[in-house]
């Protein structure tokens, strides 16, 4: 795991995709609109998703028992017959069905679901905040955006599960994170917190996937790293995460990194390399 610059004699990190869309922010988060069994509607880009959820209080017939932060949740099972963006299109897509109206602000309307790792898997996803714009790309497409470009960083990611995980180093220390673009801030094992002995510590009420809510610290970090990218001060919540890394099924992450991570910058998560592409 590492970090490469790559550069060209060109400058343009102005997507070249055939398929871009403009979003809106909702609370933060990258909110797009889609066409769900012919039905639009607008869900959140989150990466720490496993797949296309649902925001529903339905009860199905069958579900499964799935991992926030904090404790086990139960999510109803659905076949979706057709997920439409833009000109990307996936037929018979399983997907997940759970109540997520608590990720509605007072000022906006819930999101009607989230758009999670089965639909991004086999492709790579663009943002560019500037122009709030997102694009699904082609491999075409994110070799033609690569070529012309120059000026980025490119931090290789695994996949645990459904969440890309990147290797940091905060204060010389490594650390592993999953990229989390459903989560408007970052989060980190209170484990720790001493240790890191983050600076300007806060305290605040975070509301989990689950809808439980908990007072954690919020702090500020320093000398964050993944080579070449290169972040001077960051702030993280600190919560205790030993569900999401216990059992045959847990993950081995120390933490979660949402879009403060990107600090704003245009990216691309290129699923089928395992690289995570950022414009300086």
């Amino acid at each position: 795991m590492g970090t490469t610059e790559i550069s060209s004699s060109k400058e343009n990190t102005s997507p070249t995709a055939s398929n871009i869309s403009n979003f809106t922010f909702s609370g933060g988060l990258i909110m797009v609109n889609v066409s769900v069994n012919g039905e639009s509607g607008d869900y959140i880009l989150d990466t720490g998703a496993p797949g296309l959820v649902l925001n529903s209080t339905e009860e199905t017939e069958s579900f499964v028992l799935a991992s926030s932060v904090s404790s086990p949740i139960k999510v109803g099972e659905v076949m979706v017959e057709n997920f439409q963006w833009g000109n990307f299109e996936q037929t018979n897509v399983e997907g997940y069905t759970l109540d997520i109206s608590h990720m509605g602000k007072a000022n906006s309307e819930s999101p009607d679901g989230l758009i999670g790792y089965q639909i991004l898997k086999s492709n790579s996803v663009l943002v560019n905040f500037e122009n709030q714009e997102v694009a699904i790309l082609s491999k075409k497409d994110l070799k033609s955006t690569l070529k012309a470009s120059k000026g980025y960083v490119t931090i290789l990611f695994e996949t645990e599960g459904h969440l890309p995980v990147i290797k940091l180093k905060i204060n010389g220390k490594k650390y592993r994170f999953a990229i989390d673009t459903g989560a408007e801030k970052n989060l980190m094992d209170d484990k720790s917190f001493e240790e890191l002995n983050p600076e300007n510590v806060t305290y605040e009420l975070m509301q989990g996937l689950d809808g439980g809510i908990r007072k954690v610290a919020n702090g500020q970090l320093e000398n964050i790293t993944s080579k070449k990218y290169d972040i001077n001060k960051m702030n993280f919540l600190f919560s205790d995460m030993s569900y999401v890394n216990e059992g045959e099924n847990g993950y081995n992450i120390d933490g979660l990194l949402g879009l403060p991570f990107f600090q704003n910058k245009t990216f691309v998560i290129d699923y089928r390399k395992g690289e995570i592409h950022i414009w300086e």
